[in-house]
């Protein structure tokens, strides 16, 4: 054994070289001190693995020789003067590369003691007694952080074989290694060896840990098992998956224990949020171990060790089983709320990746939008939870403060994540994005389905919506009803996009796809006037837009239709569910619609206009007509032309504008989208209601004008013994003449007349008595773009009524010779100049003996 006996020699002249170096600053003697002692601790471990546990007794002297060395060797360095970290202490100062290497020679000394079982000559050489350097500057404080992850793996190996430590240093050792090291560690090799240590010791030191310790420190490594690196993530979260959930840890308790301080401590939040001072901190952030619960909260979800019993299904008071998944969103949306407007958001990612993680518990939020039990509203969950006896009666009054957009907003965030949860913990037990109650199949699809039908009665358009004028209370309802909306069909996306349930499932859900396509058509259709809120209504209307597509692709609907062209299709999508839906959707639309036509008002005006319920019904109506005629496309309406058609002019016989207006943008659609020949069989009926929506339209000019053309021309196209071309026009030109000096409907009419101008032909001679002096009017207008309209006109009535142009070609030239003479002074004179020359080279063909302008 002279091996031995030489490394002992080496190891103990390597200690005193240490000692003069580190009192000299001589860090090149330290160096090679060190790798004189790191030699020495070599041949230990090597003579010491030579030896079997059932020795026999030659070797009994060679085992008592080395254990003698172990023994001085472990004196000196782990003794009375604890001579071993006070070099570490003054390496880490004078030459901070070399305190690694120290604490690994100290390791691999008590390493190799413990296996043969020496204890050093001094009681002081225990872990109380050294505790005050391995903590310090030398060890797990130590600047450097190889020094950091070998003075966390040291400590370890000296408290699991040393179980007579004193408690309060195991507290210390545990609460240093988990909290101080694993989770705040700036690299990730100490923080995988401080996690690796805590382990180490919380298995040998568990049984006598206070419970209040115990769960401090579960909820330290709950939180590491979120950490960004994988290998520190691995160890946690093979502890928790293998040994937490063992019998020899009441995990289930010590989870309810964690969830329930984070629940208390959110509610603590927004309890003082009345008494808070400017300078006071905020939040979540602001309270002790509020981050830190708030991470051990998502830790326990993506873990899958959430209580999740249905609340319908809890039978007795202060079930630990309960379904606490509606609870922790309800405290995420409450921390949120919270956080709004203060200027620390520190938890606002946390509280983020909370909610995102309860997506893996999609039965339980399907469930908080059952009819049945519908809760998403605070005060109805904050008061469930309390007679379960979950939270006390103060924490019920904090939450139930909770506003029911913010709820909604949580719960559309984690519906989004339920079905795009990935293995975000890499442990095979939790290899499992949904949970095995989340399974696909029958129960799923029948919550899917119950969920949709909430939120399509949650989506009926509230009266106040449509009314002009709202006091406060109206529009306060108007606000909350689509900050709610927009969440709202947001779940509905993610349930259509992610369904279980099967086609024929939900048609044979009553009207469930009537319904909720109704009431999507509705937002669709920008029905939400741009001034009712200061919400962005048009991102309400795309994603209204979105959900509909999202439903008839879940609906996979196909119909027969004929193309342009007369051959067979089949047509797919939203058209093909458009087209299913209009022989029994219209029907219902027209009923209600039909209550305020001119027809059903002669008898009873006052009573049905007095009915503000039955007007706005009247107006969502319209919108819903509109929205569904539009998505059905030429030639495929033709079929239900006997259907579509009265249902339109029924709305557009209402007495409401905005009613009448939906009328007519259905009537531009049908223009477009009918044959003539389909629109024909309906010819007077529609004409002689375009011509009575001409006269006082007032706000309406522009979609009048729009609508009377389009269908006038489609109706009766060239058809020059027309009666309704000239009645048409004949009350367009009154409507002009008593508004002559309004720019806009002026503007609006020249803009859109051009294709009734061009139809009628020769037949416009008979209205010239109001055509052209309202032209000529207009063409000493101060806009310019008055002016050029005027021209544009007088040069399309030029060339098709040229046979009787000669007869008022003087009075031609001369306003063109006036509006030449003013093009000069006018912002647009060269195109006015231009325009003028136009129609003054087409008189000079038609009537060339009269004055040319150019003279």
């Amino acid at each position: 054994m002279d091996s031995v006996t030489f490394a002992r020699q080496s190891f103990l002249e390597a200690c005193e070289s240490l000692v003069v170096a580190c009192e000299s600053d001589d860090d090149v003697e330290a160096q090679a001190a060190v790798d004189k002692a790191t030699v020495a601790c070599g041949v230990f471990s090597s003579v010491q693995g030579r030896f079997h546990p059932a020795h026999d007794e030659e070797s009994a002297e060679e085992r008592y020789v080395l254990v003698q060395a172990l023994e001085e060797c472990s004196a000196k360095v782990f003794g009375t003067d604890r001579l071993g970290f006070q070099i570490a202490g003054k390496l880490d100062s004078i030459a901070p590369s070399l305190c690694a290497p120290w604490l690994s020679v100290l390791k691999s000394l008590a390493s190799s003691s413990s296996a043969m079982s020496v204890h050093a000559k001094s009681s002081a050489a225990s872990l109380a007694n050294l505790w005050p350097e391995l903590g310090g500057r030398g060890g797990l404080r130590s600047t450097r952080w190889r020094a950091r992850a070998m003075a966390a793996d040291l400590a370890a190996l000296l408290s699991v074989h040393e179980l007579t430590s004193s408690p309060e240093v195991i507290h210390q050792l545990l609460h240093l290694l988990i909290h101080g090291l694993a989770l705040t560690d700036s690299e990730w090799q100490v923080r995988f060896a401080a996690i690796t240590a805590a382990l180490q010791v919380l298995e040998a030191f568990h049984a006598f840990l206070p419970k209040a310790l115990l769960a401090r420190q579960i909820c330290g490594i709950l939180v590491i098992s979120l950490d960004g690196q994988p290998e520190v993530q691995k160890v946690a979260i093979d502890w928790i998956s293998t040994r937490f959930q063992s019998l020899a840890y009441n995990h289930e308790v010590i989870v309810q224990e964690l969830l329930d301080s984070f629940v208390q401590a959110v509610a603590s939040s927004v309890a003082a949020k009345k008494n808070r001072n400017v300078t006071d901190v905020q939040g979540l952030d602001g309270l002790p171990d509020g981050s830190l619960l708030l991470d051990a909260a998502s830790a326990i979800v993506q873990l899958q060790l959430l209580p999740h019993l249905p609340l319908s299904e809890v039978g007795c008071f202060n079930d630990s089983r309960v379904d606490r998944v509606p609870l922790l969103l309800l405290s995420a949306a409450a921390a949120l709320e919270d956080a709004e407007g203060q200027e620390s958001k520190a938890t606002t990612p946390g509280l983020m990746q909370l909610l995102r993680s309860l997506g893996i518990y999609d039965m339980s939020l399907l469930t908080m939008l059952e009819g049945k039990h519908c809760t998403y509203e605070g005060a109805s969950l904050a008061r469930t939870y309390n007679r379960l006896g979950v939270i006390d009666e103060e924490t019920a009054m904090n939450l139930e403060r909770v506003g029911t957009t913010t709820i909604l907003n949580c719960l559309s965030v984690a519906m989004d994540s339920s079905y795009a949860v990935t293995d975000t913990l890499s442990s095979k037990e939790l290899s499992t994005s949904r949970l095995s109650s989340s399974s696909t199949g029958k129960w799923t699809a029948v919550k899917q389905l119950n969920a949709l039908e909430s939120i399509t009665e949650a989506l009926q358009i509230p009266a106040e919506l449509t009314q002009t004028y709202k006091d406060a209370d109206a529009g306060a309802k108007v606000t909350k009803f689509l900050a709610c909306a927009q969440p709202l069909i947001s779940v509905a996306i993610t349930i259509t996009k992610n369904h279980e349930w099967t086609p024929q499932e939900a048609w044979e859900r009553g009207d469930l796809v009537e319904n909720l396509t109704l009431s999507l058509a509705s937002f669709a259709s920008n029905i939400i006037p741009r001034d009712a809120t200061s919400l962005a209504t048009e991102g309400l209307s795309n994603l209204a837009i979105s959900a509909t597509n999202h439903l008839s692709d879940a609906l996979q609907t196909k119909i027969n239709a004929r193309a342009s062209g007369g051959e067979k299709k089949m047509l797919i999508g939203l058209q093909a569910l458009a087209l299913k839906l209009l022989p029994t959707a219209l029907p219902r639309l027209k009923k209600v619609l039909k209550t305020g036509s001119r027809s059903a008002t002669e008898d009873n005006l006052a009573r049905v206009t007095g009915e503000t319920d039955n007007l706005a019904c009247a107006i969502v109506a319209a919108h819903q007509m509109v929205y569904c005629l539009k998505q059905v496309q030429y030639p495929n309406l033709g079929s239900h032309s006997e259907l579509v058609i009265p249902t339109v002019l029924i709305a557009l016989d209402h007495y409401s504008p905005l009613v009448k207006r939906q009328a007519m943008m259905a009537f531009i659609h049908l223009a477009d989208n009918l044959s003539p020949t389909e629109l024909r069989w309906y010819k007077d009926a529609i004409l002689d209601a375009v011509t009575r929506s001409v006269i006082g339209c007032e706000d309406l000019w522009p979609v009048v004008v729009q609508m009377s053309v389009a269908l006038v021309t489609r109706i009766e196209g060239k058809n020059s013994h027309s009666q309704w071309y000239p009645v048409v026009m004949k009350e367009m030109l009154d409507e002009l003449e008593r508004h002559r000096d309004d720019e806009a409907r002026r503007t609006v009419w020249m803009q859109l007349i051009t294709p009734q101008l061009e139809a009628m032909g020769i037949l416009l001679v008979a209205h010239f008595k109001v055509l052209l002096p309202l032209l000529f009017h207009w063409l000493h207008a101060n806009d310019d773009t008055t002016c050029l309209l005027v021209l544009a006109k007088l040069h399309t009535i030029v060339i098709h009524t040229w046979p009787r142009i000669p007869f008022h070609a003087k009075r031609i030239y001369e306003e063109l010779v006036h509006v030449r003479n003013e093009a000069e002074s006018r912002k647009s004179g060269p195109q006015i100049c231009v325009a003028v020359d136009e129609v003054h080279h087409l008189l000079q063909l038609l009537a060339p003996s009269e004055k040319s302008v150019c003279s």
